[in-house]
């Protein structure tokens, strides 16, 4: 099953496969930004639902879109799923990584790997 949001307001895709949800793009994670992502992505959560973001887009992120983030990995793992990132930049990567995020969230190079999950 496939579902894109249509218009500016949600530039965002989304593709499902059964409880694995691959979002496409996500924008960047800081300020206003923030504030309908957060929306959009929390309304993706439920019991054994697989997500994985991709942020080959993404240029930027702050603490608030960090701490969406652990929302979201604490969210899924409560109810059996889990949360993956995908396609990070270099500059991306070092704020996550200053945030200590990769202790919480699984981050992978291509879409095939972040793709595996354990059972």
């Amino acid at each position: 099953m496939a579902v894109a949001y249509s218009g500016k307001r949600n530039p965002h895709k989304t593709n499902m496969t059964a409880d694995i949800i691959f979002v496409i793009k996500v924008a960047n994670l800081t300020g206003a930004a923030l504030k309908s992502l957060r929306r959009e992505l929390r309304a993706l959560v439920s019991p054994g639902r697989k997500l994985i973001l991709d942020f080959a887009g993404v240029s930027n992120i702050d603490t608030s879109g960090a701490g969406l983030l652990l929302e979201l990995a604490e969210k899924l793992t409560r109810q059996g799923g889990h949360l993956k990132l995908v396609g990070i930049r270099e500059r991306v990567s070092l704020m996550l990584e200053l945030l200590r995020i990769p202790r919480a969230i699984e981050i992978h190079s291509s879409h095939t790997d972040a793709m595996t999950f354990a059972a």
